[in-house]
């Protein structure tokens, strides 16, 4: 016998579901032991995996989930964590500093319509959700605007794989 348990996957590092299979396995565990630990923590590394973590967390009944995220150069990762506490103190403070950017456009009001649809339309291309805030009003438009998944990195890599190279002899 090669001493390998048939269901572990075969190499380290490789688990059924990927990143969001191995954070779910860690939310299920997290409800059998709820309040024996105060915060559970985990490092994500993909984006996309936020949400249906988020989702499971919700479904689960877990009312307290921080989420940040750490940038190291051109490289993000996330945090996030959540607890079974109710009177526990927040793990996270907002950071002053990392507030949302706001983009500012000046439109006639006989284009705004136009302008708002073309932004919408851009986004969903994009993978980005688009919602109305309600600070909108008559005389101005707002969106919040959230990004689902990274759909524009690695461009110039794609694009390259793609494009037929000649060998030279």
């Amino acid at each position: 016998s090669s001493g390998i348990n048939a269901e572990w996957p075969l190499r380290p590092g490789i688990t059924r579901g990927g990143e969001a299979g191995f954070v779910g396995d860690l939310i299920e565990e997290s409800v059998a032991l709820q309040t024996r630990v105060e915060w559970y923590t985990s490092m994500i590394g993909i984006k996309a995996s936020l949400t249906p973590l988020l989702n499971l967390l919700q479904s689960r009944g877990v009312t307290r989930v921080a989420i940040t995220e750490f940038q190291q150069g051109k490289t993000s990762r996330w945090g996030l964590a959540w607890t079974f506490l109710p009177s526990l103190p927040p793990l996270l403070t907002p950071n002053p500093d990392k507030a949302s950017t706001v983009y500012t456009f000046d439109v006639p009001n006989s284009t705004r319509t136009r302008v708002s649809d073309f932004i919408t339309t851009t986004a969903e291309k994009l993978k980005v959700t688009t919602q109305l805030c309600p600070k909108s009003s008559q005389h101005e438009t707002w969106f919040w605007m959230t990004a689902d998944s990274n759909t524009w990195s690695h461009g110039r890599r794609r694009k390259k794989k793609k494009v037929p190279t000649a060998t030279l002899r």
